[in-house]
C-alpha cells in the first residue's frame, strides 16, 4: 500500500512541477517582453 502511494506521487508530482515551472517561465518571457 506504502509503496503504491510512492508511486502515485511520483507520477504525479513531476507533472504538477512542470506544469508550474512552465507558467513561471511563461510569466517571466512576458515580463521581459513588455
Amino acid at each position: 500500500m506504502l509503496f503504491e502511494l510512492l508511486r502515485l506521487f511520483e507520477k504525479v508530482i513531476p507533472s504538477k512541477l512542470r506544469l508550474v515551472c512552465s507558467m513561471f517561465s511563461n510569466r517571466m518571457n512576458s515580463a521581459e517582453y513588455q
